[in-house]
């Protein structure tokens, strides 16, 4: 790798770092501190939150110094397996969560209610169930991963997540199934969702809002006085802050579209190096590096898509925003005295 190329891309890992610290971290702020927000509805946006906050913070900062100093692999075995474990079980975590979500977004609708036929101690074990589903998928690399010294003109230690006697096959096969289990078979669920959520809504003609804020497709007679009781309840009722407003459905589709939209080029990548026999060229190798960058800055985008489409979250963060420019304005505004002391 070029010393120009390891410059931009520790630059890119850096933003994206800021980003994701600060995007996740508020979220999770948020959800912590107003009650409103604390919903089981929400815990599921908070789970993908904190996964992608821990790759922001343990493997961003791996990322960007390895490909800054190159051949050289300075954190240890056990920043390898914890690297490639996280890797795994965050983006595994973020599209099953989405996809359990768009299937819950379906199921609503076509029942023609706000409220999921779950209960909430049954989406808490789904909630429980994803992360031990996902903690199982990142156990080989958590296992197998290891440092391994190997000569590309140079000698250079990497990071290998896969043991290097089983390079080949294995890698193939895994590479294979990473694409079908973490973005293909998702992909297909999520978009046969919608498509029948599109169905329903267009076969009625129009959406009605309900009283808990969240669109369904009704009969006419209900339209008036559903709307009435949105204008009385809408400060009051919990259900608008469980993320189950109007925005929800296109909130979920539109976090489907970032991770499949940030993931497709890596996938690409990956079928291309283990099944064709090209060599390996200077137009692959960026790439490469935009494929993975864009990977990290699929956890940076989560949160301010919540944030922009979702109006509770959307209230509360304008509302801290305003306080912290308010705080800082009038700080600066503090007179001093003669000694210069407040």
């Amino acid at each position: 790798m070029t010393s120009t190329s390891g410059c931009v891309v520790a630059v890119v890992a850096s933003i994206i770092f800021i980003l994701v610290c600060l995007g996740n971290g508020t979220l999770i702020f948020l959800i912590v501190k107003h009650k409103k927000l604390r919903t089981i509805q929400n815990a599921f946006l908070l789970s993908i939150s904190v996964a992608d906050l821990l790759v922001g913070v343990v493997c961003l900062p791996v990322f960007g110094a390895t490909y800054a100093f190159p051949n050289t692999w300075m954190f240890g075995v056990a920043m390898c397996k914890i690297y490639g474990c996280l890797t795994t079980v965050c983006p595994a975590l973020s599209i099953f969560t989405l996809t359990f979500l768009s299937i819950e977004c379906c199921t609503n609708i076509y029942r023609q209610s706000s409220t999921s036929g779950l209960s909430s101690y049954g989406k808490v074990a789904i909630l429980f169930l994803l992360w031990f589903v996902c903690l199982c998928l990142g156990l080989p690399n958590l296992i197998f991963a290891n440092i391994t010294t190997l000569q590309y003109g140079e000698q250079a230690d990497i990071c290998f997540q896969h043991p290097v006697h089983l390079q080949g096959s294995y890698t193939r096969v895994d590479a294979l199934v990473r694409l079908f289990i973490f973005l293909v078979i998702p992909a297909l669920i999520i978009a046969v969702c919608f498509t029948l959520i599109a169905v329903k809504v267009f076969s009625i003609g129009y959406w009605s809002t309900s009283a808990g804020g969240n669109v369904y497709p009704t009969n006419s007679e209900t339209t008036q006085e559903a709307e009435e009781e949105q204008s009385l309840s809408q400060v009051a009722d919990p259900r608008i802050s469980a993320g189950t407003e109007s925005r929800y459905p296109i909130l979920i589709m539109t976090l489907s579209a970032a991770f499949t939209f940030c993931w497709i080029p890596f996938h690409v990548y990956m079928m291309w190096f283990f099944y064709d026999s090209a060599e390996f060229s200077h137009a692959w190798h960026v790439f490469r590096l935009f494929a993975l960058c864009l990977c990290f800055a699929d956890c940076c985008v989560r949160p301010w898509i919540v944030f922009g489409l979702e109006k509770t979250f959307n209230h509360y963060f304008k509302k801290h925003l305003w306080c912290c420019v308010k705080r800082t304005a009038s700080n600066e505004m503090i007179p001093l005295n003669e000694n210069g002391e407040q």
